[in-house]
């Protein structure tokens, strides 16, 4: 995303603390809140998946509740003593992608068939201080047969009653920003948007991305919390689906209805271009059958991923990149139905 007026760059700043304020009073303190030290947090009616990796002896322990699949080729997936601190435990998840052994790992788990009409996914991530680019990394999905293991639709426009997701994932394209670059949804619906035509027509479809409007550094060595939310249309004839993260408790995003101005070239929404047209919001369905029913975290670099990493390291090796691994720390990982919001102190 390029923005290329100092004086669209205030605008949509103070769009975006307008936007904070508001989102904050939307959304409320969170569940975390009502939980210091997210002790109790598990039993709270709101939350659908719960995973702080204290229990797990062995990477073999999450073949059971709440996980329904794992991919952990090369020993992609490890138990470390790394954790937040604001985390009360003593281990977190280590998935580290190592070019020429595996692609990275997973753990997936499927919510059946009676999903939810609005997911909110909260976790501690850090990358490693050496990081470079990813492919895809964590994401939410609904899908209308689902399975005990993700299945993989990229490139096609799914139907109406069949499928609707949010990537929630790091992104370098713009190459204004170091690896593994800025925050930003990748999202596939009914109605997205293809890359073929200026108008967004055409038959193939690769992910529509909605981000800050001034990205902000990913940054690596450090712990982070990060939420993300999806919520689906409520009718099948309305707009009013919607996408909103938050950066340590920060609203960073809140792609909604009537929200921020431009307009749409190819398969992304530009805010600030001409003719500068309210955002319409998110369609995601067309029936209220097809609900959020599928999580996953998830480390993936492809070959052509680490390629890239190789290439961009040579012509600058001040960028620090690693071009044979890459590894990401996950904890205090959190599925609700509401916000949730970072680890409360206890001493509050």
């Amino acid at each position: 995303m390029k923005i290329s007026s100092s004086t669209l760059i205030i605008g949509l700043s103070l769009y975006s603390l307008t936007s904070h304020y508001l989102g904050a009073h939307e959304f409320g303190p969170g569940i975390a809140a009502e939980y210091p030290g997210d002790q109790g947090l598990a039993q709270d009616r709101r939350v659908v998946v719960y995973e702080n990796f204290e229990q797990a002896r062995q990477i073999a322990d999450f073949k059971k509740k709440p996980w329904t699949s794992i991919s952990n080729k090369a020993d992609a997936l490890s138990l470390s003593e790394m954790v937040p601190s604001h985390s009360k435990g003593k281990q977190s998840l280590l998935i580290t992608a190592k070019r020429g052994k595996n692609s990275g790992g997973h753990l997936y788990v499927n919510l059946g068939k009676n999903g939810h009409d609005k997911l909110h996914a909260r976790y501690y991530v850090r990358f490693a201080k050496d990081a470079g680019y990813m492919h895809h990394f964590t994401y939410l999905r609904a899908v209308g047969d689902p399975k005990p293991w993700p299945m993989g639709a990229a490139g096609i426009r799914p139907k109406g009653d069949q499928r609707f997701s949010t990537g929630f994932e790091p992104n370098a394209n713009n190459k204004t920003l170091s690896p593994p670059g800025f925050w930003n949804f990748y999202t596939y619906w009914h109605q997205m948007r293809s890359y073929q035509n200026n108008d967004g027509s055409g038959d193939k479809c690769y992910g529509n991305i909605f981000a800050e409007l001034k990205p902000t550094q990913i940054p690596r060595g450090e712990w982070m919390c990060i939420e993300f939310m999806i919520k689906a249309n409520s009718k099948p004839d309305t707009y009013d689906g919607e996408l909103a993260f938050w950066m340590d408790g920060e609203l960073k995003a809140h792609w909604k209805e009537g929200g921020y101005k431009g307009a749409w070239l190819r398969d992304n929404f530009r805010p600030g271009r001409t003719p500068n047209k309210a955002f319409e919001g998110f369609n995601f369905r067309s029936t209220d059958a097809l609900k959020l029913n599928a999580f996953c975290l998830e480390n993936y670099v492809s070959e052509g991923v680490f390629k890239r990493t190789e290439k961009d390291q040579k012509a600058n090796p001040a960028l620090g990149m690693n071009t044979q691994e890459l590894k990401v720390w996950f904890d205090d990982v959190v599925v609700a139905t509401e916000y949730i919001g970072p680890i409360a102190n206890k001493n509050k």
